[in-house]
């Protein structure tokens, strides 16, 4: 699903098993460009969801597993393609 603009009805999603029904996330991930201010996460801390920014996230989710970074100005999708 994509949402357009900024809502704190965002944050509800329909359930797979009956689409009447909604759930909320128990997770946010944040860009660092969105601002702490951000009414989607005003409202994840209001209903006490978890909030991480995206660099605390993918040092979450990649903490077990064996990491190659590629960094520079030039051959990034290069090398990511071979």
């Amino acid at each position: 699903e994509i949402n357009v603009g900024h809502s704190a009805l965002h944050l509800m999603r329909r359930c797979e098993d009956d689409a009447k029904k909604t759930a909320l996330p128990t997770t946010l991930v944040m860009s660092s460009a969105v601002p702490s201010n951000n009414v989607e996460v005003v409202a994840a801390e209001v209903l006490g969801i978890q909030i991480f920014k995206r660099s605390e996230w993918l040092s979450r989710i990649t903490d077990s597993q064996n990491l190659v970074a590629v960094a520079g100005t030039h051959g990034k999708t290069t090398t990511s393609a071979m």
